[in-house]
């Protein structure tokens, strides 16, 4: 086989070739000869239904194979196109030989948890000879809904730059605590779109981010560079997606009108790669409060089977919205606000109230927090995953509770003690198990283990943020 696709110079002891799609849909019928009837490993096979032509080429180049392993990532198109030589059930539904996701990933550790904190607010565009104004929680038509989206993104706005600052909180309380290289991606429209996040950024933080820009003969240097160094921020298009692994990444920013679910996918992927030894490893994805775009969030952990279009050709489950044209000639983005949004952790759903809540909570027993995620999400869990607004006292010492063992555990984690020997110092301080305590004795014990991390370890690891934050 080797001799014939690659000539004669190359040894006769080597039994296998590795080819692009493109150079088998150049040529299938060539590479059906030197195949026979071998084993072919079809990599992101997802990419092999790029359309009719494409899948024919294929299907004619592999059909003979005795063996056939398709691997993907993303095993879905949005465009609803046939990936060659996957089964469909009778309803159009991929079924798949084995199937091992993000959340089997994530139960195994080998992947880091991503929250998604998304921001809302007010827009303003002009469009159609028509001025328009909208909030992310109004309902509007796709166009209008992407007209909303691109005026957010919108480095002149007022929403890039309050995002961006966030992110950059994020990013900078990380690279504090433990991870002090930790780097952040945003990821654009387009190359001017680019260039003009990458200004606003550096007028913002100080710091020039690394650029690696689609049709950019060095992108690629670009983002091998970025991977191996400390520099905070790289701005990409179309660059750092599919494929590219700088586990370092752990703050992503969604600054693009690009709303697909293979899309989404693919840049959450390039946040969950953990490092290894290193003790927190979540990772924060920020994004305006688009309905896709939070559907995509809400539905990462429940892995989604390829399914073909129905008779109108529309998706069985998740309707695509295009991307608008950067260039259309009468839209004009007129301004932006950034609001509070909500935020997706895991199979919970945190509303801004709610973070609220968790520091008024926090602030009457006495306890500070630097960030209400971790508390706000032991609140949701004492109420069983209902409402936090009007939980009774049993249900915020339960909150509480969940939140001291995510504190002793990392301590734990940290100092090499024993979760036994940690409740042992703490029941000498007051003289009663956990389960007994008060609010306020509880919170004492919160800032206390808070004290032992910090003498351990130089820092708490939990992510500074003003009180109101995620």
């Amino acid at each position: 086989m080797c001799t014939e696709i690659a000539g004669s110079y190359l040894d006769r002891a080597y039994q296998g070739a590795a080819l692009t799609y493109q150079q088998v849909v150049a040529e299938p019928s060539r590479y059906r000869r030197s195949l026979g009837g071998g084993f072919a490993v079809l990599d992101e096979c997802h990419h092999m239904g790029e359309g009719k032509s494409w899948a024919d080429a294929l299907n004619e180049a592999f059909g003979g194979a005795s063996h056939r392993l398709s691997l993907s990532g993303t095993a879905f198109r949005s465009d609803g196109c046939r990936i060659p030589f996957v089964r469909y059930d009778e309803n159009g539904v991929s079924i798949a030989d084995y199937r091992y996701g993000y959340a089997e990933a994530l139960r195994d550790c080998v992947v880091r948890p991503v929250y998604f904190v998304s921001f809302g607010g007010e827009t303003i565009w002009y469009r159609g000879g028509r001025k328009m104004q909208a909030e992310f929680g109004q309902a509007l038509s796709r166009e209008d809904a992407a007209a909303r989206l691109r005026t957010a993104l919108d480095p002149a706005g007022g929403w890039m730059a309050h995002v961006l600052r966030r992110a950059h909180q994020r990013l900078t309380s990380i690279r504090h605590h433990g991870h002090d290289d930790a780097g952040g991606l945003v990821v654009c429209m387009d190359q001017t779109h680019a260039r003009r996040v990458a200004e606003l950024l550096r007028r913002l933080t100080g710091s020039t981010p690394a650029m690696a820009l689609s049709d950019d003969p060095h992108a690629s240097a670009v983002i091998a560079e970025y991977a191996g160094g400390r520099k905070e921020w790289i701005v990409a298009v179309r660059q750092v997606s599919e494929g590219t692994d700088i586990p370092r990444l752990r703050v992503g920013l969604w600054a693009t009108n690009t709303t697909t679910e293979l899309f989404f996918r693919q840049v959450v992927g390039r946040l969950v790669r953990v490092v290894p030894g290193l003790l927190e490893q979540d990772a924060y994805l920020y994004l305006p409060a688009d309905p896709q775009l939070l559907r995509h969030a809400r539905s990462l952990a429940e892995e989604r089977s390829h399914s073909i279009p129905g008779p109108q050709g529309e998706e069985n489950d998740l309707p695509r919205v295009p991307a608008a044209p950067t260039t259309e000639p009468d839209f004009r983005a007129l301004g932006s606000t950034a609001g509070e949004g909500e935020v997706v952790a895991g199979s919970h759903v945190i509303a801004p109230a709610e973070l609220t809540r968790a520091v008024q909570i926090a602030g009457s027993c006495g306890l500070a927090l630097t960030d209400p995620l971790p508390f706000a999400l032991a609140l949701r869990e004492a109420a069983h995953g209902g409402a936090t607004c009007d939980l009774p006292v049993e249900a915020i010492r339960r909150g509480l509770r969940s939140f001291l063992s995510r504190r002793v555990r990392e301590f734990c984690a940290r100092s090499g003690s024993s979760h036994k020997e940690a409740y042992a110092r703490l029941k000498r301080q007051t003289g009663k198990p956990v389960s007994r305590l008060n609010e306020a004795a509880l919170c004492r014990h919160v800032q206390t283990v808070n004290g032992w991390i910090e003498r351990h370890c130089g820092s708490a690891s939990e992510p500074e943020q003003t009180a109101n934050s995620a």
